[in-house]
C-alpha cells in the first residue's frame, strides 16, 4: 500500500504563484509504514517531515481493502483482523481518556495485556464501564464465528473465497462504525485527545528545527477524510482508483 505525500513548503507556496497542477509534480508515493512519520525529500530541495494522521486501525483496514481488490483474500482477512484488534486498543484509549486515566498509567498497564484475548476482554469491560451494559451478544457470537474463519486463513493457510473475505471486511467496517458512534463521534473530546496524543508522539521524533505537516490519506473507512457511501460503494471507488493508478491516471489520495 502506498501513501501520497506532498511537500508542505510547496503547498504553502501554492498560493503564492505555483501554477495549477504544478503542486502534483512535488508529490511522491511511498510505502505505508508502522510509524506515522515520513521524511519528505522534495525535488525543489525542501527538507520536511509529514505526519500521517489516520489512526492505525484505519490504515490496516485499508491494507485489507487493497489486498481484496488486488486479488489476495487471505491477506485481506489478516489485515482486517489486525484492524479490528487495533480498534480495540483505540477504544480502550478513548474510554481511559473519558475516565481521566493518565496516559502514562495506560501505557504502563498495556504491557500486561499483550495477548489479543486479553485486549478483547479489556475492550468488553471498557465498553461495560462506559455504557453500563455489556456489548451486544449478537456482536460476540458473530465475532466467534468470524474468528474461526480468520484462524483458518491465518494459522492453517486456508485461502478464503473473495466474497467471504469481503463479507468479513464489511462486518468489521460496520462494527467499527457502530462502536465509534457509541463513543460519541469524531468530535468527542476524548477521541480528539487520543488523536492529539498520537500526533504528539510522532512529532516528538522530528528533529529540532524541522518543518512538519499533517497529512490525511483518503481510505475506504476514511474517518478523517471525505468519503461517503456504503462499504460496497467505497470499495468500488477504491477498485477504480487502483486501476487508474496502474494506468498512471490516479487522482492523488491525500488531503491538505
Amino acid at each position: 500500500m502506498k501513501v501520497a505525500i506532498s511537500c508542505p513548503t510547496c503547498r504553502a507556496e501554492a498560493g503564492a504563484g505555483l501554477e495549477p497542477g504544478e503542486i502534483e509534480r512535488h508529490v511522491f508515493f511511498t510505502d505505508v509504514q508502522t510509524e506515522s512519520l515520513y521524511q519528505v525529500a522534495c525535488p525543489r530541495g525542501h527538507a520536511n517531515w509529514a505526519v500521517l494522521e489516520n489512526p492505525k486501525f484505519e490504515i490496516l483496514f485499508e491494507h485489507g481493502c487493497m489486498a481484496l481488490v488486488e486479488g489476495y483474500p487471505r491477506e485481506a482477512v489478516s489485515s482486517f483482523a489486525a484492524a479490528l484488534e487495533r480498534f480495540y486498543e483505540f477504544f480502550i484509549e478513548v474510554v481511559c481518556a473519558k475516565l481521566g486515566v493518565p496516559v502514562t498509567a495506560l501505557d504502563a498497564s498495556w504491557k500486561y495485556i499483550q495477548l489479543s484475548e486479553r485486549q478483547l476482554g479489556a475492550f468488553y469491560f471498557c465498553y461495560l464501564l462506559l455504557h453500563k451494559r455489556p456489548v451486544a451478544e449478537t456482536f460476540h457470537k458473530q465475532l466467534i464465528g468470524w474468528t474461526t474463519q480468520r484462524n483458518k486463513a491465518i494459522h492453517q493457510g486456508e485461502i478464503p473465497p473473495r466474497g467471504k473475505a469481503k463479507e468479513y471486511g464489511e462486518w468489521i467496517f460496520a462494527a467499527i462504525a457502530t462502536f465509534l458512534a457509541e463513543l460519541g463521534g469524531l468530535d468527542d473530546p476524548a477521541i480528539v485527545a487520543v488523536f492529539d496524543q498520537e500526533l504528539a508522539r510522532a512529532l516528538a521524533k522530528v528533529p529540532a528545527g524541522s518543518e512538519t505537516s499533517p497529512i490525511t490519506t483518503i481510505t475506504v473507512m476514511s474517518l478523517l477524510g471525505r468519503q461517503e457511501g456504503s462499504f460496497d460503494e467505497r470499495l468500488e471507488r477504491l477498485e477504480r482508483y487502483v486501476v487508474n493508478f496502474h494506468k498512471g491516471k490516479a487522482v492523488l489520495p491525500f488531503l491538505d
